[in-house]
């Protein structure tokens, strides 16, 4: 049974962690503001995402595509890219016209942890009906989804244009097509009406508030976000530096009032900033003291421990908790925004990658056996010999 629970309650972290790391590439979407590109994930599952593409120039403008994307199911520890599939009949070398999957093998091999995010592959999405002629004569592919579009662009451009404008005007028939899902997430339009679009849209030409007297403080997108407690605003998407109320909370016996926001995991650092009442009383209060401060999330104000679900950031080198694990929720945001930047117009060879990968395996092997000689030193008795060999001791001699 204990196995059994061990069991769910690894499931259940495993979970968390995704979807956190998908949280964290749904902002990043955000912070990039790609225009003219809208995606947002399922209600009921992470893994699927909703997106519409308007295209805003090249032989696909004025056309809206709309797009399901599919994460793998161990996303984004996998090396498994995303699965992109259209809506709508498109008429795209890269594009399989009987099934609407996208072909993604040029820019993304296979996908690498850390390095490869959603919005490079939305911003590569543009590229490919933006720039057609670029995309054909630059990628190095042998198959085409569509070798009737790949021969028709690179033989009789006129013929592949018309072919172009046929779908952008088939795409535009089905803008108002009823949802074919019940999903609250799935993105719909409505047709324009003077009279409940035309002040929005006035209001949002004067650069003023869509919606104006709006007083909504729940959780805002991604529903699979809930709030802790009924009181406490989520931090959504559209408003990352949202501060969560924490007030009503007890605080710590040991430190009253404000907790200090440490931002640091020096053990001694931290003795000198616990009160001198407490270090005049027992040893072990101390030591819990500072236990309980280095596991606590380095955001002020929280109150999270992150001894066993934590994150620490790469940028400050805070612990957070997974609530305020984002660059952009703790006060990252802009490092973390370029670095990826500089991950993407930079990236690392091949061959510098495989070497990190070993010294990370290595890494991985050396620590385990640092563990097994640990375990193995704490097995031996006070004398120096370890349980399996003072037993064998205590045996008679066999007779002869």
């Amino acid at each position: 049974m204990t196995h059994d629970g061990n069991k769910a309650e690894d499931k259940i972290l495993t979970t968390i962690q995704q979807e956190y790391k998908i949280l964290a590439e749904y902002k990043m979407i955000e912070a990039e503001k790609i225009g003219g590109i809208y995606v947002i994930p399922s209600f009921g599952n992470s893994l699927l995402w909703y997106g519409v593409l308007f295209v805003r120039q090249g032989f696909y403008a004025e056309g809206v595509f709309r797009f399901n994307m599919l994460l793998p199911d161990k996303y984004p520890d996998d090396n498994t890219v995303p699965t992109v599939i259209f809506q709508n009949e498109i008429y795209h070398p890269l594009i399989c016209p009987f099934t609407g999957t996208m072909d993604l093998s040029h820019a993304f091999p296979q996908w690498r942890c850390g390095e490869d995010h959603i919005w490079q592959l939305l911003k590569y999405m543009q590229y490919i009906f933006n720039e057609p002629l670029d995309c054909v004569r630059l990628a190095n592919i042998t198959k085409w989804l569509n070798t009737e579009a790949f021969e028709l662009i690179s033989q009789n451009r006129a013929g592949f244009i018309t072919k172009v404008k046929d779908c952008v005007n088939c795409s535009k028939e089905h803008v108002y097509d009823k949802p074919p899902t019940d999903d609250p997430h799935y993105i719909t339009f409505d047709e324009y009406n003077e009279e409940v679009h035309g002040p929005i849209k006035q209001r949002i030409r004067e650069g003023k508030d869509p919606m104006p007297g709006s007083t909504a403080t729940g959780p805002k997108g991604l529903s699979w976000v809930k709030p802790e407690h009924k009181d406490e605003k989520a931090v959504a998407a559209s408003d990352a530096n949202q501060v969560t109320s924490n007030e009503g909370v007890e605080e710590p016996p040991l430190f009253p009032g404000k907790r200090p926001n440490y931002g640091t995991n020096n053990t001694l650092e931290l003795l000198e900033k616990i009160p001198s009442k407490v270090v005049e009383t027992k040893l072990d209060d101390v030591l819990k003291a500072v236990k309980d401060v280095d596991n606590l999330c380095d955001y002020t104000r929280c109150k999270a421990k992150t001894n066993l679900i934590g994150h620490t950031c790469e940028y400050c080198q805070g612990r957070y908790c997974f609530k305020h694990g984002l660059p952009e929720v703790h006060g990252c945001g802009e490092a973390a925004k370029n670095g990826e930047r500089k991950r993407f117009l930079h990236p690392k060879p091949a061959k510098t990658i495989k070497q990190e990968e070993e010294l990370a395996k290595a890494k991985k092997k050396l620590n385990a056996k640092l563990k097994d000689m640990q375990v193995a030193r704490m097995q031996k008795t006070p004398g120096g010999k370890s349980d399996v060999a003072s037993k064998t001791s205590k045996k008679k001699p066999n007779k002869t």
